[in-house]
């Protein structure tokens, strides 16, 4: 059921993603990564099935405006032959991430004392903060802009 409200939260963002991505321009992927935190904290603090359920529906708003974005991104800024394959690249890629968290998140929650939630929450919240302070995104849009002149 949860996976269910995750894609109505995915598919109810879908809708506006576009919209999200034009009026945060240079933060979306850090707005993601603040929304996956949220959805996390929610849930791991949470301890009931209505939070689980909000957490997973803001779990799949948040994936929806980063995997649109991510896709959006990496069209925008390769070589106009490459984006096929730098898509499949990152496609073939994007998995890694679901093999390796359990190696990092599993040994960080039972070192912490925290649930897997807490310890997502804590690693998404970090993440939006580097990227906003590092300019990530914008520093891709502004070459983007450079490579289309």
């Amino acid at each position: 059921m949860n996976s269910t409200i995750s894609l109505i939260g995915g598919m109810l963002c879908g809708f506006v993603v576009g919209q999200i991505g034009k009026k945060f321009r240079t933060s979306s992927i850090a707005l993601a990564f603040f929304l996956y935190a949220i959805s996390y904290f929610i849930i791991g603090f949470g301890g009931s099935l209505v939070t689980a359920f909000i957490g997973s529906f803001l779990t799949g708003a948040a994936m929806s405006i980063a995997m649109g974005q991510f896709a959006y991104l990496i069209s925008s800024i390769v070589n106009k032959k490459s984006v096929s394959m730098a898509l499949g690249v990152y496609q073939a890629i994007n998995p890694i991430g679901g093999v390796v968290s359990p190696f990092v998140v599993n040994p960080l929650s039972n070192a912490l004392h925290f649930n897997v939630f807490i310890i997502g929450g804590i690693i998404a919240l970090i993440l939006a903060v580097i990227l906003l302070i590092g300019r990530y995104q914008r520093n891709l849009v502004n070459h983007q802009a450079l490579s289309q002149r």
